[in-house]
């Protein structure tokens, strides 16, 4: 039940079918017939604010919460905060950082305690391309080893239609292989001639983009990071 609660602050759909099929299609980043594969950072972020608005009703008074503020220096020892614009040294129990790439809690839990490995770090923030199946394949079953590239771990989002989307790792930064040289004809039915000439002239130097998008296209790349 815990489960299925955390998925609906999350935005999930369909969370018993969520936790039977591991797919989660998310309302708010598509229509009622067809709606988005994949979740987004500010979903895990209002989940967890609604989680805590629920403690702060229940014990009216114990709770304070401080949402959508710039950090701009932490005390970990001290358990401290000072944030944009005025207030500094303020006391805290918990701290949820979704600032993204360049982050000043990250960064100052990493000077505070150079033991912390920190992740990602700039040269280590994962690309993927990304390629829609054919609607009548499984992504399960009907991929044999060797047809991905590297023939490394691809992540997969089942479509409602049937089809799903695949996510497969670009460990090359410069690499702008289309992934229609690795995969069968048929599983890139929906790449068309343009997708595939701004998929080989993309840039993809100084990524900056936090999370997996929520409406991903056949061909383009998508930056995971923190």
């Amino acid at each position: 039940a815990r489960g299925m609660k955390a998925l609906r602050r999350l935005g999930c759909v369909d969370q018993g079918g969520a936790l039977r099929r591991r797919t989660h299609p998310f309302y708010d980043h598509g229509d009622y017939f067809n709606p988005g594969l994949l979740g987004t950072r500010d979903d895990v972020v209002l989940g967890m604010l609604e989680h805590m608005e629920e403690s702060q009703s229940q014990w009216p008074g114990s709770v304070t919460i401080h949402f959508k503020v710039s950090v701009v220096g932490v005390d970990l020892a001290q358990r401290t905060v000072s944030t944009d614009p005025s207030v500094t040294n303020d006391p805290f129990d918990l701290i949820c950082a979704c600032d993204g790439k360049a982050s000043v809690v990250r960064d100052s839990a990493a000077q505070q305690f150079p033991g912390l490995v920190v992740t990602p770090r700039e040269d280590e923030i994962m690309l993927y391309k990304t390629f829609n199946l054919d609607r009548c394949e499984s992504a399960d079953n009907d991929i044999p080893s060797g047809w991905l590239i590297h023939e490394g771990p691809c992540l997969f989002a089942r479509m409602p239609s049937g089809g799903a989307l695949g996510l497969c790792p670009v460990w090359d930064p410069t690499d702008a292989t289309p992934l229609r040289s690795y995969v069968p004809p048929r599983f890139m039915s929906y790449i068309t001639p343009e997708e595939e000439a701004a998929f080989l002239t993309r840039p993809v130097n100084r990524p900056s983009v936090g999370f997996v998008a929520s409406r991903l296209t056949a061909g383009c790349v998508v930056l995971i990071g923190d």
